[in-house]
Order: C-alpha cells, then structure tokens, then sequence
C-alpha cells in the first residue's frame, strides 16, 4: 500500500503555496497598507516565536509584493503619451494585413531623439506600421519615433469588439502609428536567440509549406512556435466560444504532450538500459522546445518541474513516464 509522505519530505510546499496566494491576492487587492499590514503580522508572529507562522505570512507577503510590481503601470508612461519620442525594443506578435504591418514592441530605450536613448522601465506597446517598405521580423530590434498613447477601453455596440481593452488586459499601455520614414533602425538579433529565433521562422515555413488546411496550418503553428500572430479572427472565435482558447497558449499540457512523445520515441534506449541517455534526450527537447517557443513563463515552469521530476525518478532507478 502506498504511504503518503510526510510534510518535511516537501519542506518547500507550505512557503511556495502561501507565495501563490500572495500573488492571487496582490493581483486584485495590492496596495501598500496590505503590504505594510502583512509585514507587521509576521513581525508579531516571530516575537511571540512562532516562527513558522511567521514565514508563511512572511511569503504571502512576497507574494503581494511581486504581484505589485509584475502588474504595476510604469510611472514613466505617463510623461510619453502624447508627446513625440524615439523608441528601442524588441519586436514580437508580427502581423501583416493588406496594408500595414502590426506588432508588439517591448521597449527598454527612449529617449526625445536617436542620439539620447536612455534606458527605461520595460514596457510593451503597439505598432502599426502602414506598407511594407521597412522589412521587420519577429525578435528585430527597431528603433522608431512616434506619438503613442494610451490604450482606451470604450465600445458604443453590445457586440462590438474592443482591441484596446485586450491590449490593456496583455500589460499593453502605448499604442500609435509609425511612419516608415520614422523608423531609423531595424537589425537583427545576436546569439542563441537569434539562432532559436531562425529554427522557429524555419519550423513556421515547413508548416505553412505543408498540404495542410489553412486551419490546421494555423492551430499547428501557433501550438507547435507559440505564434499566434497568423490565426485567423475566425479561429480564435471558434475555441473562445468551445471554451478550449486556453489549447491555443504554450503551457504546461503541451510540454506534457511532447514529454511523452519524445519518451515514446526513446523507449528502444530504455530497453536496451540506456535509461539516464533517454531522460538526458528527452529533457534537450524539452528545453529546445521551450527555446524555441520563448521561454514563457508557463512553458519555462513546466520544463523545470519535469528536469527536477526526473532526475528524481532516474536517480531512483524508477520509470520516466
């Protein structure tokens, strides 16, 4: 008969469960008052020498606090809206129509003109860009001047669809057009990367290059890259209104999913005694996978708890999956 472990086998457990509810709760209710209060509690609860009392609240504590910063509005974006300024970030979430370029930016340099870029608090805003003249890609580091402002969340119609509300709800605060003539730098990224950046442009050209349906190009880019800049408005209606919108976002299910297959693909290895060489294997593709798809946070969370996972069960002698 299994035995259920005890608590002290997962001294981790308790700390890492009041942080989560730190975060829940600093997520819908931080401020500094609940901030101060938490810490007060703990400091009573350590003199009067309840220690383990006091570490609990201490990481419900953190918690608040890292929900605080992680979803806090820069202070500074308040002083660029609707003033022209340069920009330098990062370009992600590319998307072309029939007559501009659209993409997210995540901004760490501004300045009022190319020669005074100074670092900043990183932010993400929305570019548009009308033609194609500038060519830009995915993970390019563009420089740009442009007035942005704020994302607006106000709808006249019941069924109207709101973009500057779902760009609020991405932490997207600045939004504007940009001229081509306006963007004075594109280049491309350095390092790995660039190089997992090239194996995902190359993933998402074999895919789109395939017999496929246009459907299936689309789901099977955006579940295999984490692009979900080419699904049609249609498609994501259609998973939105199944309730299925969270199989569109890397997460833990699909390192799951390629967890397994690779196992699968591996068991000749298994049989044949080489157990830690398929666990070394399969946790490469894991990480290549999480490489290659960001390395967002969910995904990132996922692979670690899988490393840790096995090399326990390899250690231990046991099976992987």
């Amino acid at each position: 008969m299994l035995q259920r472990s005890p608590i002290s086998h997962i001294p981790l457990l308790p700390l890492t469960t009041a942080f989560i509810v730190g975060i829940i709760a600093g997520t819908y209710l931080f401020s500094i008052t609940i901030v101060a209060s938490t810490i007060v509690i703990a400091v009573m609860a350590a003199l009067m020498r309840r220690y383990h009392l006091a570490a609990l609240i201490t990481a419900v504590a953190m918690g608040i606090c890292d929900a605080g910063i992680a979803f806090t509005e820069p202070t500074i974006l308040t002083s660029l809206q609707g003033v022209q300024q340069t920009y330098s970030g990062t370009v992600s979430g590319l998307h072309e129509s029939d007559s501009s370029q659209s993409f997210i930016v995540t901004v760490d340099k501004c300045g009022s003109d190319p020669g005074s870029l100074y670092e900043c608090p990183i932010f993400r805003a929305a570019v548009t860009v009308p033609g194609f003249s500038t060519a830009v890609s995915d993970g390019d580091i563009i420089t740009f001047r442009a007035i942005q402002t704020r994302p607006q969340s106000d709808t006249d119609l019941p069924d109207e669809t709101d973009y500057d509300s779902k760009l609020l709800s991405e932490r997207i605060y600045l939004k504007g057009f940009v001229t081509e003539e306006n963007i004075s730098e594109v280049s491309a990224p350095s390092g790995m990367g660039a190089c997992f950046l090239k194996m995902r442009r190359h993933i998402t050209q074999i895919i789109y290059r395939s017999r496929l349906s246009p459907e299936s190009k689309e789901f099977l880019n955006t579940t295999l890259t984490g692009d979900s800049s080419g699904l049609s408005p249609d498609m994501r209606r259609t998973f939105m209104s199944g309730g299925l919108a969270h199989i569109l976002a890397i997460s833990g299910l699909h390192v799951g999913i390629i967890a397994f297959i690779v196992s699968i693909a591996m068991w000749p290895l298994y049989a044949s005694g080489h157990n830690k060489l398929r666990f070394a294997l399969t946790i490469l593709s894991l990480w290549i996978f999480a490489a290659i798809t960001g390395l967002s946070p969910s995904v990132t969370r996922a692979v670690i708890s899988t490393t840790i996972r096995d090399s326990v069960l390899t250690n231990s002698e046991r099976e992987l999956y």
